[in-house]
C-alpha cells in the first residue's frame, strides 16, 4: 500500500474505529451495561463476522488485508499502556480480615473452570491449545469489576473487598500461568534463562529505582515531563526486553505496572497522565483489532462456544460460590462473589490475542473464546442485579417535625445561593428543621478500584455549601453516592430521609429550549416531595418577594413558601392575582381567602394586588423588576411545563429579571400514576445542571 493512501486509510479505520466504540458504548451504559460492553460488540460488529458478511465489498475497501498488520501494531502499543495501567491499579494485598478467604476464593475459582476448560479443549485440539484455553476461561478482568462494583456502590462492602482481592490475585495467577505455557511452547533453555535474568533484574535493579522516582515526585510534588519520559522508557524497555526474550511485551508491562511503589498519591498523578488517551483512544483499537481478526461463519465455532461458555461460567461461579460459602459466606453472598469473578472482559482478550499472534490457538477456537468474553462480560449485571438486589446507599432516617430540604448539588458553586433559600425557609428555629446536602455523580471511566478519586471529588462538591451553611449555623447532613440514575436516586433519597422539599437548581440545555427538561423533568414526574427550581439572577438579599397566583396546587405551595420566609425573616411579600379582563369578581375573592390562609400564621403584612390583563407572562415580566425573588407555581399559563426534551423556552424564566423559585406540588401517588412509570425509566442523557 502506498504510503499516501496507507495514511488516509488509517485514519478513516481510526475515526471509525473511535465514533463506533464510542457510540455502543454510551448506548450500553444506557441499558445499565458497563461501557467497555459496547466497545467490545463494536469492534466484533467491525470484523467479518457482521460487516464483513452485511457489506463486502465495503469491508475489504475500509479493512484491505495489507492494513491491518499497521492497525495490529497500534493494537498491540494500546495493550501495552491498558495492561500497565493494570499492573498499577492491581495491589496484591489482601484486606487484613479476608487475605485467608480471598486466597481459597482464588484457588477454588482458578481451579474448577481451568480444569473444565482444560479437558473440553482437550477433546478436540493438542494440549498446549488446552492449556492456554484454560487459562483464558480462568480470567478475571480486574478494572471491569472494579466498575461494577462502583456502580453498584459495592466496592466497600464485604462481597467487594473479597471479590476485588480474589480478582487481583486471581490476575497475578493467570498471567503467570500464561508466562509458563509461552516458556513451555518455546521448548527452549535458553529462553527460560533469559526469563530468570529479566526478573531478577526487574526485582533487584529497576524496583529500587523506581523508588527513588517516588522519592523525587514527593520532593518536587508534582509529576513532571522528565519524570514521566524516565516512565515511559522503562516501560518501552521493559515490553522490549520481555519480547526479545521470548515472553511478550504484555508480560514486561505488567510487570513494571506491578513493581511501582504503592504510594497512592504518585500512582493517582501517574494513572492520570495516562488513563484518559489510553480508554478513549487506544483501547478501541484493541477491540477492533480483536473483532477484525474474529470470523464467526460455522456450527462447529458457536458449539465450541457453547460448551466453552458452559464451563467458564459453572467452574467460576460455582467454585467462587463453594469456597465462598464454606468460609462462611451466605450463600446469596457466596453467588454474587461468583457473578463478579465471571467477568472476563478485556483481561480474558489480551490472553487471546497472545495465543493468536504466538500460533497457539486455531481461528475457530479464537472466535468462540471471544464469543464467551462477550457472553460474560454481558451477563454480569443483570445475574448480579437479580441475584443480589441493589440497595438504596442511603440509610433511612426517622420522620422530622420540622421542615426538611433535601439540596442536590451538581455545580459546587451552586451550594451559596441555594443554602441562602434554605436558610430563608427553615427560619432561626434550627431544632425545627433538617438541611440535607445531596452529591450524585455517574459512574465514568476514572473510577478507580479503591475510590479516591470518589471521596475527593464529592468533598470538593459539597464544600461551598457545607461553608455557607456554616456560616448560617445551619446543621447539614451531607450524602454523597455514585448513581446510575440520578433523577430516580434524589427521588429515593427525598422519601427515605422524609425530605418536605426538594430545592434545586434549573436544567442548563445542550439540546433545546426548556429549562424545566432533562434531570429536572424527571425530578419534577417522580419526587415524592414538593419540587423548587431555583433560577439565580445575582441574589443578594430577599427582601421583596412577588408571587404571581392563578388558584392552582401549584400556586398554593408558592403562597405557603413566601409565606414561611415572611415569618422567619424581614420579607415583605406581594401576591400578584392576574385574571382576564371582565372576570367574573368571585375568582378575585376566592384568591384573595388562599392567601390570607397562607398568611394566616404572619402577623406581617403583605400585599394582594388584582390587575385585569390577558397577558399574565407579560404582567409579571413587567412587575418582577421591583423584586428580588419569585416564588411562581408550574403552570401552562405561565409558559412553565416539565418536558424531557422541549424546544419551546420558558419565556418567564429566560427572561424574567429576578430570581426565580419555580415550585410543584407533590401530589398523592395516586394522582401521578404516569411518575411512577417514569421513576424506573431510563435515565435522561447527562445534562448540564446549573445550580
Amino acid at each position: 500500500m502506498p504510503g499516501e493512501r496507507a495514511i488516509l486509510t488509517l485514519l478513516v479505520q481510526l475515526a471509525l474505529i473511535l465514533a463506533l466504540t464510542r457510540a455502543f458504548g454510551w448506548i450500553f451504559s444506557r441499558l445499565r451495561q458497563p461501557q467497555i460492553v459496547g466497545e467490545m460488540l463494536a469492534g466484533l460488529l467491525l470484523g467479518p463476522t457482521l460487516l464483513g458478511w452485511i457489506a463486502p465489498q465495503l469491508y475489504s475497501r475500509l479493512f484491505p488485508q495489507e492494513s491491518l498488520p499497521i492497525l495490529a501494531i497500534l493494537a498491540q502499543i494500546a495493550a501495552v499502556f491498558f495492561v500497565f495501567l493494570i499492573g498499577l491499579e492491581l495491589d496484591l494485598t489482601p484486606p487484613r480480615t479476608r487475605g485467608k478467604s480471598s486466597s481459597s476464593i482464588t484457588l477454588m475459582s482458578i481451579a474448577l473452570p481451568f480444569a473444565l476448560g482444560f479437558l473440553i479443549t482437550l477433546a478436540f485440539f493438542d494440549w498446549r491449545t488446552a492449556l492456554l484455553t484454560a487459562t483464558a476461561l480462568s480470567a478475571t478482568s480486574f478494572p471491569l469489576l472494579g466498575r461494577i462494583l462502583t456502580d453498584r456502590n459495592l466496592h466497600g462492602s464485604k462481597i467487594g473487598q473479597i471479590s476485588i482481592s480474589a480478582s487481583a490475585l486471581s490476575n497475578l495467577a493467570n498471567w503467570s500461568l500464561l508466562a509458563i505455557i509461552i516458556l513451555i511452547a518455546r521448548h527452549s533453555a535458553r529462553t527460560a534463562a533469559y526469563a530468570a535474568i529479566y526478573f531478577a533484574a526487574m526485582a533487584f535493579l529497576i524496583r529500587p529505582l523506581l523508588h527513588r522516582l517516588v522519592l523525587i515526585f514527593e520532593q518536587r510534588g508534582k509529576l513532571g515531563h522528565n519524570m514521566l519520559a524516565a516512565i515511559l522508557l522503562l516501560l518501552i524497555a521493559s515490553s522490549f526486553a520481555a519480547q526479545w526474550i521470548g515472553l511478550h511485551a504484555l508480560v514486561g508491562a505488567l510487570l513494571l505496572g506491578l513493581l511501582m511503589p504503592r504510594d497512592a498519591k504518585f500512582i493517582r498523578h501517574l494513572t492520570e497522565k495516562f488513563r484518559d488517551f489510553v480508554i478513549v483512544f487506544l483501547r478501541p483499537l484493541v477491540f477492533a483489532t480483536i473483532g477484525l481478526y474474529t470470523r464467526v461463519d460455522s456450527a462447529h465455532t458457536w458449539t465450541l462456544a457453547l460448551l466453552l461458555f458452559l464451563a467458564a461460567s459453572i467452574g467460576r461461579i460455582g467454585g467462587a460460590m463453594l469456597a465462598s460459602h464454606l468460609d462462611g459466606i451466605s450463600w446469596r453472598e457466596s453467588a454474587a462473589v461468583g457473578v463478579l469473578l465471571n467477568t472476563r472482559g478485556l483481561m480474558m482478550l489480551l490472553i487471546l490475542g497472545i495465543a493468536l499472534q504466538l500460533n497457539l490457538i486455531p481461528p475457530a477456537l479464537f472466535a468462540a473464546m471471544v464469543i464467551v468474553t462477550l457472553a460474560t462480560t454481558v451477563m454480569a449485571t443483570p445475574l448480579l442485579n437479580w441475584i443480589y438486589p441493589a440497595k438504596a446507599p442511603m440509610p433511612a432516617s426517622a420522620q422530622t417535625a420540622g421542615f426538611s430540604i433535601l439540596i442536590p448539588i451538581s455545580l459546587p458553586k451552586s451550594g451559596g445561593p441555594l443554602v441562602q433559600i434554605a436558610d430563608a425557609l427553615i427560619g432561626p428555629a434550627r431544632d425545627s428543621g433538617k438541611l440535607l446536602a445531596l452529591h450524585l455523580r455517574r459512574p465514568n471511566e476514572h473510577d478507580s478500584i479503591t475510590g479516591h478519586d470518589e471521596q475527593i471529588e464529592s468533598e470538593a462538591s459539597l464544600i461551598p455549601l457545607l461553608s455557607q451553611a456554616q456560616a448560617r449555623s445551619l446543621p447539614v447532613q451531607p450524602i454523597a453516592f455514585i448513581s446510575n440514575d440520578i433523577p430516580s436516586d434524589i427521588a429515593q433519597t427525598a422519601a427515605a430521609h422524609h425530605a418536605n422539599l426538594v430545592l434545586m437548581g434549573y436544567h442548563n440545555p445542550i439540546f433545546g429550549k426548556a429549562m424545566l427538561g432533562g434531570t429536572v423533568h424527571r425530578v419534577l414526574s417522580t419526587c415524592p416531595a414538593h419540587v423548587a427550581v431555583f433560577v439565580d439572577r445575582a441574589l443578594r438579599n430577599i427582601d421583596r418577594i412577588l408571587v404571581p397566583y392563578l388558584g392552582s396546587a401549584h400556586d398554593t405551595l408558592a403562597l405557603e413558601l413566601a409565606s414561611r420566609i415572611v415569618r422567619n425573616t424581614s420579607a415583605q411579600a406581594t401576591i400578584l392575582h392576574v385574571v382576564p379582563p371582565l372576570s367574573p369578581s368571585a375568582k378575585a375573592a376566592e384568591a384573595k381567602r388562599a392567601v390570607e390562609k397562607a398568611f394566616s400564621e404572619t402577623s406581617k403584612a403583605f400585599t394582594f394586588q388584582i390587575v385585569e390583563d390577558s397577558s399574565p407572562v407579560g404582567v409579571i415580566l413587567h412587575r418582577a423588576r421591583d423584586f428580588d425573588l419569585v416564588i411562581i407555581g408550574v403552570a401552562e399559563e405561565w409558559g412553565l411545563e416539565s418536558r424531557l426534551f422541549g424546544w419551546r423556552p420558558e419565556k418567564i424564566a429566560r427572561d424574567c429579571p429576578a430570581s426565580m423559585l419555580i415550585v410543584r406540588n407533590f401530589a398523592q401517588p395516586q394522582d401521578l400514576p404516569q411518575a411512577a412509570n417514569l421513576a424506573h425509566a431510563a435515565p435522561s442523557p447527562a445534562p448540564h445542571v446549573a445550580m
